[in-house]
Parts: C-alpha cells; structure tokens; sequence
C-alpha cells in the first residue's frame, strides 16, 4: 500500500534504534505485485495489502490470519459550488464528466 510508505519506514527506523544490530527491510510497490512475489516463494515476515482479495490469496497460501490495522477514507473534490452536483462515486461515470485519481 503505496498511503503507507512514509509510515512504515518511520517504524522501520524506529525499529532499527530500538533494536542494535537489526535491520528492517520493507519493500513497497502494488499489492498485487507483492502477492504475486509472496505466492511465487519471495521470502517475507508480514505484508500490508491494500486490497482484501490480495490478502486472502497470501493468507490462505500461508495459513496466516488477516488483522485490519489501517483504512482509507475516499474523498471527492468538485469545483466551487459543485455545478455538476457530483453527489457520489457513482456520478463520477457520468457522460462528460471529467474525472482524476492521485495516488498516494
């Protein structure tokens, strides 16, 4: 989970501080691609998915069980005044309108 990279690396370091001698390697990149390399036999101590599918898939392949300890919240931005009155996700599909996504 791209959302997650400043937060785990902070706790990485903190944990690296806290323990001499340890070193803490996280890999980021879509939760996809990081299932894939876990079911495919990439080593790995704990994995943070983005995406419940992907979680399923790793912890049924490694008997593991799945704890949410984070969510996101989608928010949607209009122009001033909302003059398309964008109500929800659903209105974004609309013909003509002009829809952006940022990642992270």
């Amino acid at each position: 989970a791209a959302s997650l990279t400043e937060a785990f690396t902070t706790i990485g370091d903190l944990v690296e501080a806290d323990c001499p001698g340890s070193t803490v390697d996280i890999t980021f990149d879509s939760s996809g691609k990081l299932s894939e390399q876990i079911l495919s036999g990439a080593p790995v101590d704990a994995f943070a998915s983005a995406d419940e599918s992907n979680m399923e898939k790793v912890a049924d392949q490694r008997e593991g069980e799945p704890q949410v300890f984070a969510r996101n919240r989608l928010v949607i931005v209009t122009e001033p005044g909302n003059p398309t009155d964008i109500a929800s996700l659903a209105d974004l599909a609309d013909a003509g309108t002009v829809a952006l996504c940022a990642e992270g």
